[in-house]
């Protein structure tokens, strides 16, 4: 930008006898000035996206530690610090970014203040990060969500809930007994009903918040109605 506006002063010191008054010194100070300042915007654009980037590790992404305590986690990112206990964390959120065979799954972290951190898969260790802050909320949270359900008080997540009964959404109703499958498998919850051709219920892990309290509660449910569960993350009538 700087460069163009010297190019545009020499012409019009430089120029001052053009007659022609399409050729003016406006002229060629946009002719000249405008493209170059279009080619910085554009490596501006190109430089900051490359240094917020969510899937890569680019040399100007700026780094990112998360340091797991007994009471709590701090957030580093450059100069920016968050810190939190466990109990201020309100949710653990599963995103993944989309990919032809298997999602690559990173998380977004949300206080009971409201406050956002997103942990991107540029992280080393991101899963074994996201497991180990899941840990923590399913160790706070599971008893509570248990306790509710030994009362058959229905338990709410987003989009369904579920009880000793069975499985409820908007005013349908599913019993354990007529669940063929309940899948967890590739950032997706997916229930099945016995004999229907299409998905009883289909949702992105993102949409159910604490899915690892859902997956802990799950594993306890199928002790008690008999179903099995393979390594894929799925449960089979």
């Amino acid at each position: 930008m700087l460069f163009g506006g010297f190019v545009g002063l020499f012409l019009w010191l430089f120029l001052p006898d053009i007659a022609d008054p399409f050729f003016t010194p406006f002229f060629y100070i946009s002719t000249i000035a405008l493209p170059f300042v279009v080619l910085v915007v554009y490596f501006l654009i190109f430089w900051w996206r490359f240094r917020v980037h969510t899937s890569l590790a680019t040399p100007i992404r700026r780094k990112i530690v998360v340091s797991l305590y007994e009471r709590g986690f701090v957030y580093r990112e450059g100069r920016k610090l968050q810190g939190a206990t466990w109990e201020q964390l309100r949710w653990v959120e599963r995103l993944a970014l989309p990919r032809k065979k298997m999602p690559r799954r990173y998380y977004k972290l949300v206080m009971k203040d409201t406050t956002e951190i997103t942990l991107p898969v540029v992280i080393a260790g991101i899963h074994e990060l996201g497991a180990a802050m899941e840990g923590e909320i399913i160790k706070r949270q599971l008893p509570g969500v248990l306790a509710d359900y030994n009362a058959q008080k229905p338990i709410t997540f987003p989009g369904f809930c579920l009880n000793h009964e069975g499985i409820s959404k908007s005013d349908e109703r599913l019993l354990w007994a007529q669940v063929e499958q309940i899948s967890l498998a590739k950032e997706k919850l997916t229930i099945k009903e016995r004999g229907g051709a299409k998905d009883w219920l289909s949702l992105p892990a993102a949409q159910v918040r604490n899915m690892c309290v859902l997956e802990a509660l799950l594993a306890r449910i199928r002790e008690i109605q008999g179903v099995s569960m393979d390594d894929s993350l799925e449960l089979i009538k």
